[in-house]
Order: structure tokens, then sequence, then C-alpha cells
């Protein structure tokens, strides 16, 4: 019963993943460890495949035949990558149910922004003179992937469309190709803490995750923007009110 409604949770993370470029790994951390009890630094290695490979797989599927601004990404995607791949080095010696109440801290923050924030129409042109803004913000992004195992979709693309002025859809597209390369350098650290008991896990939610990927894509022509971000942030306090609960003792451990 537990991996039948672990399948069911995980169709639904991937469908946010296809609708938004983004809620994969924030969903899927707290669903390994507060459905099947994996401590969190098991957790926080397995989402990065979980995560890594459907974002690799939806991008090369739905990007390969766009145009992408790559001079104007790829100081954003440095720093990111730059950020993940220090900060999972340090991550090893952070104990696990640290990382999981900053994890929880994290996602009450974004379910409260990702409702409170505003329509934003976004920027005719590239914002080129925020340099060193953008360097920040891509570092941060990527110490939140190296910490706390999350891809950084859900910060990613706000901060393109913001700072770099992509449109939505196509800030939500990078923000994939973006997921999958801080995955796969946090994964390279994290991956040592896996037993064979997670691969086997991995196995049976990974179509799953896939499919709810490629549903939700399908979905994004029928969802307007503000819906979408409107329906994520409830997910996220739903989400965030037992990670919360259980990260900070108020429940006992699995």
């Amino acid at each position: 019963m537990i991996l039948l409604f672990g399948a069911l949770c995980s169709l639904f993370i991937g469908i946010s993943l296809g609708l938004l470029g983004s809620g994969g790994s924030i969903l899927a951390i707290p669903m390994l460890i507060l459905l099947f009890g994996l401590p969190p630094k098991r957790a926080i290695a397995l989402g990065f495949p979980l995560v890594g490979l459907s974002s690799g797989i939806g991008f090369i599927v739905k990007g390969l035949k766009q145009k992408f601004p790559w001079r104007v990404i790829a100081l954003f995607g440095v720093s990111t990558f730059v950020g993940s791949y220090a900060t999972a080095q340090f991550a090893r010696s952070i104990p696990g149910h640290i990382q999981w109440k900053l994890f929880a801290i994290v996602l009450v923050v974004t379910g409260v922004l990702m409702l409170r924030a505003p329509n934003y129409i976004p920027p005719t042109r590239p914002l080129h003179r925020r340099f060193f803004l953008k360097i920040a913000a891509g570092l941060i992004v990527g110490a939140l992937t190296g910490i706390l195992g999350v891809g950084g979709g859900f910060l990613m693309v706000p901060v393109l469309v913001l700072l770099v002025g992509l449109p939505m859809k196509m800030a939500s597209l990078v923000s994939l190709a973006l997921i999958t390369v801080n995955c796969a350098l946090a994964f390279s650290v994290h991956y040592v803490v896996m037993t064979p008991q997670d691969w086997n896990l991995f196995v049976i939610l990974f179509p799953t995750f896939l499919l709810g990927f490629f549903l939700g894509n399908q979905l994004t022509k029928r969802v307007t923007d503000v819906d979408l971000r409107q329906m994520f942030g409830y997910c996220i306090l739903l989400v965030a009110t037992g990670a919360f609960i259980h990260a900070f003792g108020l429940i006992s451990h699995p």
C-alpha cells in the first residue's frame, strides 16, 4: 500500500515538474522521508537521480528544437554549478537532522512567496548590467542544491525571469537543463550514502515520476501561469506543514 501511494505521489511530483519546470526535489525529498522513512541524507541522495534524470529527458524532448540565449544564461548557469558542487562537498559534514530542518524552513518560505508573489511582466530585453546580482543568485541556487538536495528550479524560474529577462515558458525550459546538471554534480558527491534498497525504490518510483512529467507538460497548454503558481504554492505549504512538524520533533520519526 505504501509503494502504491508513493507511486501516486511521484506521479503528482512529476506533474509539478512538467508544469512549472520546478518543484521536483522540494516535493520528492519530503515524500521519501515522511512516507518511506528514509534518513535525510539518503533521501537527498535518491532525490538527485529521480529529479535529474526526469529533467534531463524532459529537456531533450522539449528543448532540442528551441533556440536558447546561451550567452545570457551562461553566467548564471556557471555560478549555479560552482555553488552546487562546492556546497555538496561541505554538506557531507552537516548532520542529516540539520539538513532536514533547513529543508522544512525553505519549504515554508517558498510556499509563502509563491502565493504572495505579484504578477510580473518580464522585461523586453535581458538585464545585462546586473552582473554581480546574477552571480550571487546563481551561487545561492547552487548552494541550496548542494546542501539540501533541491534541484533549485523553484528559485531558478523566477530568477531567470526577473534577472535574465526570459519569458516564463523559456525560463521553465532552461531551468530543466540547469536542474539536470546541478543534480548530476551534487549526486557525484552524495551517491556514496545510498543503499541497494534505495536503488530498488528508484526503479519503482522513476517510471511514474517520468510519466507525471509528460502529463504535466501537456497540461501547460490549458492552465495559466497564475493558476500554476497558486496550485504550486498551496501544494508546497501542505507538504511544508508535515515536513516542519516532523523535522522539529512535533511528531515522532518513523
